[in-house]
């Protein structure tokens, strides 16, 4: 009989933020694939964990994968005697999470403001983690794992992105919202 696979282990929202926020959102699809992926540890659902890596950028997918997610999820939590979201949370956190990444491919594509950009880009990454704090309870509950040592809450990979990449994207957003800013005066 095999031993149970190890979850990844739990992080702090500020590391999860960070992490987000310098890969700009890409982050987001490696995520999405731990949970699936933990989740099918748990409680075999869903089958499919490296399908999800494409879930967070494909946007038009989100309303048929998301609810598949959010169904293991609760079996998940029913495994472990937790207590569910109510299913309408279930279903606006699916809902915002899709309007955040469709206005990112309308963005792309028609012309948008850096202020509108950036404010719903704060705004998705901190909607994601709501759903990182419920995959946080989930996972302190099972035996986990990072799947490379960490120090400090990153692993080194995660650490040279967040050290070369935070002060570029802080400086960019800085300069891009200062001149949009002083452009509409």
């Amino acid at each position: 009989m095999s031993l149970p696979k190890p979850v990844a282990p739990p992080r702090n929202l500020i590391w999860e933020y960070l992490l987000f926020f310098c890969t700009g959102g890409l982050y987001s699809m490696l995520w999405m694939r731990l949970i699936a992926r933990d989740c099918h540890r748990i409680c075999g659902k869903p089958n499919t964990p490296m399908v999800w890596l494409l879930v967070p950028l494909v946007a038009p997918v989100q309303p048929f994968m998301l609810p598949q997610l959010f169904d293991a999820i609760r079996q998940c939590e029913k495994h472990l005697s937790l207590r569910s979201w109510p299913a309408s949370i279930d279903y606006l956190w699916m809902t915002v999470t899709f309007g955040g990444s469709l206005y990112f491919w309308f963005a792309y594509v028609f012309d948008s403001t850096i202020k509108a950009d950036l404010v719903v880009f704060i705004g998705w990454i901190t909607w994601l983690l709501l759903l990182h704090s419920r995959m946080n309870r989930i996972r302190r509950r099972k035996k986990h794992e990072p799947m490379m040592p960490r120090y400090a809450g990153y692993n080194v990979v995660e650490w040279a992105t967040v050290a070369l990449f935070l002060p570029i994207l802080l400086t960019l957003f800085s300069w891009l919202f200062y001149f949009a800013t002083n452009q509409s005066m």
